[in-house]
């Protein structure tokens, strides 16, 4: 099952004002072209068939860590080019383009990290149509567990070919160069690449986030990928704030230490990576660094035993026991993560930030108003009507309602590291969305939720119980 968040739609949520506040096409909607009621859109999930359309599929690129070719060719369609990107062994394969064997598919192998660490972690589709195409961009891989068992998350909008010229090939909307610079950098040329130019992303609705592995050196190209993308985007957004409270809901842990925490968190404040606000501690000094605001949302090894699919956990979740167990792992951020759909696993990723007092708006969060006054509305002689009617012209700058916190859901975010240089390291490739979140300052329920956030589990999570532990993939 996959939860489709508005524009994104969650594996496991429906929410009316999800719908409402995310347009899934910027121009026909993704209504007019399917019946929801008969495809499975009615609720809060989707199907792999859904997104994908087969007979009317003229071009895709679809891209994961993991594919299941048997499962995966039968979705297809076998008279059209799909050009597939995927992690590979470095031990048994080699980078490049490839035709797989007695099928219609290009297959293509990313760069990968040099330090030999890191993997091919992106999931996104690029499917066209005749006059629109379908962006989505998912957490779920390209097995049937991920589609038809676990619980994913997945970002889908529709946007329209170019009506007027036909081609905007020198002027890209952001979202669009933005999958353009995402697509090459994997490898490919003109494959994909030169049919975004074809289409109007002046409605997109979100902010990609991607990492890109690399050492990444100086503020701009620290800012490009990563956590440090992550940081750029909100301060375009949002403002810099750091007075927040962010919530991490994942299916993968790694070697968290507070170093990184603080690393992190800055940049989910719009601070940039160069402004070191906490200085490391040396081993030698002995002395704990206080951690920011941040609890990580993992499942204990009671939900993956009681859930309805225990064997699934080992293709959806990855935490090693040695990693918990080191001295400076931060266990005390650690919370439990239990589908609202009881037994479910869940394979998403979620960033869920709240602000605790508000910062300055930006730029972005301001608009320009133009008020027209018509003359018929207004009483007195023809010169009073004149002069007032002169005057309604005026332009006011307006605040739009204050941006209360934000959600970035997709693909894991907090895999870069900020070493010497300074520089931003990076070894897995992902990809994620980034949308803020206005309304209302209520603090009754869960406010996420209430403000139209597809959250797959339930809120606040708990702390795991006395005797609990992760549930640990390997040792």
């Amino acid at each position: 099952m996959s939860h489709v968040v508005g524009t994104i739609r969650c594996v496991g949520s429906s929410s009316d004002s999800l719908n409402s506040r995310i347009n899934r096409s910027s121009s026909d909607s993704l209504n007019s072209r399917i019946n929801h009621s008969s495809i499975g859109f009615d609720g809060d999930y989707v199907k792999f068939e859904d997104l994908l359309q087969k007979d009317h599929l003229k071009n895709a690129f679809l891209s994961a860590l993991d594919v299941d070719w048997d499962w995966l060719l039968t979705k297809l369609p076998e008279n059209i080019l799909i050009v597939i990107a995927k992690h590979w062994d470095s031990g048994q394969e080699t980078e490049g383009v490839y035709i797989l064997p007695d099928t219609n598919i290009l297959l293509v192998h990313p760069p990968l990290s040099n330090t030999q660490i890191g993997c091919f972690h992106a999931k996104l589709m690029l499917l066209f149509f005749d006059g629109w195409m379908r962006v989505v961009v998912a957490s779920g891989n390209l097995i049937p567990y991920d589609w038809e068992t676990n619980e994913n998350v997945i970002f889908v909008q529709d946007f329209p070919i170019v009506q007027a010229t036909g081609s905007n090939h020198h002027n890209l909307h952001p979202f669009a160069k933005d999958i353009k610079d995402f697509i090459l950098a994997i490898g490919l040329k003109n494959h994909i690449v030169n049919k975004l130019s074809q289409y109007d992303f002046s409605r997109a609705k979100a902010k990609l986030i991607a990492s890109i592995p690399g050492a990444y050196k100086g503020i701009e190209n620290m800012r490009k990928y990563g956590h440090g993308r992550l940081c750029k985007v909100v301060q375009e957004v949002c403002g810099p704030n750091e007075n927040i409270i962010l919530e991490c809901q994942t299916s993968t842990i790694s070697n968290l230490n507070a170093d990184f925490l603080h690393e992190f968190y800055r940049s989910a404040s719009g601070i940039d990576p160069l402004e070191i606000s906490k200085p490391r501690a040396k081993k030698s000094q002995g002395v704990e660094i206080s951690l920011p605001q941040i609890t990580m949302v993992y499942p204990s090894n009671r939900i993956i035993s009681f859930s309805k699919y225990p064997q699934a956990a080992g293709a959806a979740l990855f935490f090693g026991k040695s990693d918990y167990e080191r001295h400076a792992f931060p266990k005390e951020i650690i919370r439990n993560c239990v589908s609202k759909r009881d037994g479910i696993l869940i394979h998403s990723k979620f960033v869920l930030a709240r602000y605790t007092q508000q910062g300055q708006p930006t730029n972005s969060q301001k608009r320009q108003k133009t008020n027209k006054l018509n003359s018929d509305d207004i009483c007195g002689s023809n010169e009073d009507k004149a002069e007032f009617t002169r005057k309604s012209y005026v332009s006011k700058e307006t605040v739009m309602a204050p941006i209360r916190g934000w959600y970035y859901c997709g693909g894991k975010i907090y895999t870069s590291r900020e070493t010497k240089g300074p520089q931003l390291r990076i070894n897995n490739w992902e990809l994620g969305v980034f949308f803020p979140i206005r309304g209302s300052d209520n603090n009754q329920g869960d406010w996420f939720t209430e403000n139209g956030v597809p959250v797959p589990y339930r809120r606040p999570p708990g702390r795991y119980d006395l005797n609990e532990t992760p549930w640990f993939s390997f040792n």
